[in-house]
């Protein structure tokens, strides 16, 4: 049912377009009429009680008190209208000799199977839609219902979907989002929160499926960062895959690191629509000069363990001269390959997609502009990498390159000085900005396919 605010509300909804309402109006004035006193004073009474208890809209605000008002027109369902007209046709059936009975019950059994628009096979079954919910959530519950071929389910959203979904198929359940934070992803449009930190909240929930509307970019954005698959789709919605044993790994990796390195150790999913394979790198926003300088030590270390495909750097190891020369081979302790972000542009070719590092400390000139292009038009995925955060009010032209249509920049990373934060280029591409000057953050990026596999 949508939104009402009043009993009469719920009695327009339920009875719209509804041609039997009259009719039960007129048999109950026939019975009525035709009924000796006894009857009279039992028709009277039952319908005086039911509009006293049941009917009206004392009852109705009781109902919305304990919030059950989208529910209360359930109460509608007892309402005998096929037991009253029922029995005014009987009562007319009987009003006829005998002989023209039988030709009267005979024509109108005719006229049942010439007129009606469903075929005598299925007269048994119950419409798809009776309760006339919205298409998007007919869409939702039967494509979960192929998801899961036809098994229960649970199901997560922010109430568009989950409050009336198991009106039309009681095989899915739905979770009632306990807690503020899963609130406030799925309920407001806001992407800034770093992929363990989504799998921490969702944790717990034992949702199966998320469903997404398809216009709420910020928040499939946000779940997609948490390694959550997109399953399958509708019209409006995106339904999302739950899969705990990716969070029981990733939780398992973090809480097998030191204390003071899991605070600056982040996994994040990059996910790529129609990846075959996945891949792995670690971006260290920064190489912190004192703070973080034992730090890096082990954390290449444990990088080490990790089985990582690659290492970028988002630093200018020029800058850091000093602590290159004091540490003199800590980076050749790595055994992946290392980028650092110093050199112009520079281009990882991963095979199914491209990483492409361009130094924009200072002003983009038009000779990284070009060879960006020439990036560009390979035709692969793209993850950029940006030493320095990328803003509308960019002059360099950078921005309008990486945000233009049908551009194959699919996220960005780059460095802000005030702490990790995300934000949309053009209400389109991510940019995780990781925070520089002191704070050194490693990020487990796990490159995957999006879709469910």
């Amino acid at each position: 049912m949508q939104t009402s605010h009043s009993f009469l509300d719920v009695f327009q909804q339920y009875f719209a377009g509804c041609v039997l309402l009259p009719v039960f109006v007129l048999a109950i004035i026939w019975l009525y009429r035709k009924w000796n006193r006894e009857k009279k004073i039992a028709l009277c009474a039952i319908g005086c009680m039911s509009i006293l208890t049941l009917y009206n809209g004392i009852t109705y605000q009781l109902a919305d008190k304990v919030g059950e008002s989208s529910t209360y027109y359930r109460f509608f369902w007892i309402c005998p209208i096929a037991l009253v007209i029922s029995g005014m046709l009987v009562e007319i059936v009987f009003l006829v000799k005998r002989p023209q009975r039988l030709l009267l019950l005979g024509t109108a059994f005719v006229m049942m199977f010439l007129f009606s628009s469903r075929p005598i096979t299925n007269w048994t079954n119950l419409p798809e839609n009776i309760y006339q919910l919205d298409t998007d959530v007919i869409q939702v519950a039967d494509t979960l219902m192929e998801l899961t071929d036809g098994e229960p389910t649970t199901l997560l959203d922010n109430g568009e979907i989950s409050q009336t979904i198991r009106q039309y198929n009681a095989k899915i359940n739905f979770t009632e989002m306990e807690t503020y934070y899963i609130n406030h992803i799925l309920y407001t449009d806001n992407v800034n929160y770093q992929g363990r930190v989504v799998q921490q909240y969702l944790t717990g929930n034992w949702s199966q499926y998320i469903s997404i509307p398809k216009n709420a970019v910020t928040r499939w954005k946000a779940i997609e960062t948490g390694g959550i698959k997109r399953a399958a789709e509708t019209d409006n919605y995106y339904l999302y895959a739950v899969d705990y044993e990716v969070f029981d790994r990733d939780a398992g990796l973090l809480k097998s690191l030191e204390t003071d390195l899991y605070d600056i150790i982040n996994v994040e999913y990059l996910p790529i629509s129609g990846l075959e394979q996945d891949y792995e790198f670690i971006y260290i926003s920064d190489l912190a000069t004192e703070e973080t300088e034992e730090n890096c030590r082990r954390a290449i270390d444990m990088i080490n363990g990790l089985n990582a495909d690659a290492v970028v750097i988002n630093s200018r190891l020029s800058e850091n001269a000093d602590w290159v020369v004091e540490h003199e081979g800590v980076l050749e302790n790595l055994k992946v390959p290392y980028y650092c972000n110093d050199k112009g542009i520079q281009t990882i070719d991963c095979d199914e997609f491209l990483v492409c590092l361009i130094d924009n400390t200072e002003a983009v000139g038009n000779e990284i502009l070009e060879q960006f292009e020439e990036v560009k038009a390979k035709g692969k995925p793209m993850v950029v990498i940006l030493s320095s955060y990328l803003s509308e009010e960019d002059q360099s032209g950078l921005y309008t390159a990486i945000t233009a249509e049908e551009s194959p920049v699919v996220q960005v990373l780059s460095a802000k000085k005030d702490g990790s934060k995300k934000n949309l280029l053009n209400n389109e591409i991510l940019q995780y900005m990781t925070p520089v000057d002191g704070e050194s953050i490693f990020n487990i990026v796990r490159v995957s396919c999006l879709e469910q596999q």
